[in-house]
């Protein structure tokens, strides 16, 4: 959780490194050893906090990103198998559609596309995709 918000502010990322100067000093190397194993625990208990991402692909055309080979799956330059696909949210925003492909609780991915293509992939998904879980709506 602290990670998170360390890795974006440089202030907070200079007064982390005074403290470790501070601890080092009145601690000397245990000291320094204890920081690094607080932000370890910090960074495996709240690990799921670094992958979430508000990162979104554009594509002009989805379906030059989104193809099925076999039991593949190629998603731009991602491939994996559909049996691993655990949900496809599909859904439309401000004159665009968005679809996010989660492969389990922390790997996603997510492209925004013209809104013209949304009933054409919805289709896309239910012909060609049927055994992994759809979900649409306006918004998540």
């Amino acid at each position: 959780m602290f990670w998170s918000f360390l890795k974006e502010a440089i202030p907070l990322q200079l007064l982390v490194a005074a403290l470790v100067a501070f601890m080092f000093w009145l601690l000397g190397w245990p000291g320094l050893a204890l920081m690094a194993l607080m932000f370890m625990l910090d960074l495996l208990l709240f690990k799921k906090d670094l992958n979430t991402t508000d990162e979104v692909t554009f594509s002009k055309d989805i379906f030059n990103l989104i193809k099925k080979e076999g039991e593949q799956l190629r998603v731009g330059m991602e491939v994996g198998p559909i049996k691993n696909i655990k949900l496809i949210q599909l859904w439309q925003q401000d004159k665009h559609g968005y679809i996010t492909i989660k492969f389990n609780t922390q790997d996603s991915l997510q492209y925004k596309f013209l809104n013209n293509q949304y009933h054409a992939l919805l289709d896309w998904c239910k012909s060609n995709l049927p055994e992994v879980e759809l979900v649409t709506s306006h918004h998540f």
